[in-house]
């Protein structure tokens, strides 16, 4: 209904148009055609692209091809990167986007489950009330910001040959002195980005983790378990971790809409070349009212809304499983 969709068809349509204009000069200069039959086919054209697109019609009559078109990746050629795709331009992106919001995640929950269980029977504890108070700083310091103080507190000091933008996208070591080990490479480009993420992920896991399973730790089978003779361990594994495990996976689509938001902003801010950063791309451009541009920010903005739903789906059978 603001035209956005319109805007992306008839784009495509004159994109088609000066192919098939392409196509009947060639056909002249071959001697195929006279040339006077050019406007005439090219008028011929557009109308019939007019109709196989819609755009004779109402928005609302062209809703159902417009969602099929969205749902495809159907979307055209991109304005900022001319000679490719939507399509090939996003799965390009998402690669680098998922590993980022997958290493983050893989690395928070279980430290923050652990730390918020260690803490769980230990209530009113000083190591409790730490464990508490860094928790809720965490979970209310957004990533991006995290990533400013890193960069503020760790990139001048130690990283002083670069500048205060980029150098963490690339797969090639940005040392300046001969090769380097792999292991010191990967947390090169990837130590700050991630940090950012998993400290500002690691509060929700801990607070979630330690409100939950405190309560279970009060339950009677778990006092009997102890009476048995279990040890700290076993208890702490079977008799609450375990059961207490599904009532915090439910908690996770706050963390993971957390994350997935943070990851736009640390990704422009250590040059990391994934769909935020592809986003941001966009928007600098100042072209979103151009063809290419909005066909790529609806391709953007649909994928993020696939990579959520994915992996809420992967954690609700991740649920039935633990259940």
């Amino acid at each position: 209904a603001s035209g956005l969709e319109e805007r992306i068809l008839r784009g495509k349509m004159n994109f088609q148009n000066r192919g098939y204009g392409t196509v009947l000069h060639g056909q002249v200069a071959a001697g195929e055609i006279e040339e006077e039959d050019v406007p005439r086919l090219l008028e011929e054209h557009r109308q019939e692209t007019l109709e196989r697109y819609g755009l004779d019609k109402p928005w609302w009559g062209r809703l159902i091809p417009t969602l099929v078109m969205v749902t495809t990746f159907d979307l055209g050629e991109t304005g900022l990167f001319m000679g490719q795709d939507v399509w090939t331009t996003i799965s390009e992106a998402v690669p680098n986007t998922l590993t980022l919001i997958g290493a983050s995640m893989i690395l928070s929950a279980p430290l923050g489950i652990l730390l918020g269980a260690s803490t769980a029977r230990k209530a009113k504890t000083r190591g409790d009330f730490f464990t508490a108070l860094l928790s809720t700083v965490s979970y209310a310091m957004p990533g991006w910001l995290l990533g400013y103080l890193l960069i503020a507190a760790l990139i001048r000091v130690w990283y002083s040959q670069l500048t205060f933008y980029g150098g963490f996208a690339s797969s090639v070591s940005s040392f300046s002195v001969g090769p380097v080990h792999p292991l010191f490479d990967f947390l090169y480009h990837w130590g700050l980005p991630l940090l950012s993420l998993v400290l500002a992920a690691l509060g929700f896991w801990t607070y979630q983790s330690r409100s939950t399973l405190t309560t279970i730790a009060q339950e009677d089978y778990v006092t009997v378990a102890e009476a048995k003779g279990l040890s700290r361990g076993m208890v702490n594994r079977r008799y609450i971790l375990r059961v207490g495990l599904p009532t915090i996976l439910t908690q996770v689509g706050l963390v993971l809409h957390s994350t997935i938001t943070n990851s736009v902003a640390v990704e422009v801010i250590f040059g990391w070349e994934g769909l935020g950063h592809l986003l941001w791309s966009v928007v600098w451009s100042g072209g979103l009212n151009t063809y290419g541009s909005s066909g790529l920010l609806l391709g953007i903005v649909y994928t993020y809304a696939l990579i959520y739903a994915a992996i809420r789906f992967t954690l609700e059978c991740l649920y039935i499983t633990l259940d």
